[in-house]
């Protein structure tokens, strides 16, 4: 079985606590089951003022490259509620990938 946060949980930065319009969430990808892979990667994004996240980059690194591309690309299809002020936010994401 597969064991992921919550939508938003851990979210650290500026664009903590801003409101989530749409989440995908990280399905634990079928090869690294298979191999018996587990890590924490964290993900560093700017989000723009109308919620469209503008970039990603791993911060932290599970130590699987595939890995830590994969929540990578799971994170840039995040949007955030938009905000007011026209400014581009960071925020860092953490993705746990643990086998049950």
């Amino acid at each position: 079985g597969e064991e992921l946060r919550e939508e938003g949980v851990g979210i650290r930065g500026p664009i903590k606590g801003r409101e989530l319009e749409r989440w995908i969430e990280p399905k634990y990808p079928a090869w690294a089951q298979k191999q018996g892979i587990e890590g924490k990667v964290e993900v560093k994004c700017l989000v723009l003022p109308n919620g469209v996240v503008r970039s990603v980059e791993t911060v932290l690194s599970s130590g699987w490259p595939e890995l830590d591309e994969y929540a990578c690309q799971v994170l840039m299809k995040w949007k955030f509620g938009p905000i007011k002020e026209e400014e581009i936010q960071w925020g860092i994401v953490p993705f746990e990938f643990e086998l049950e």
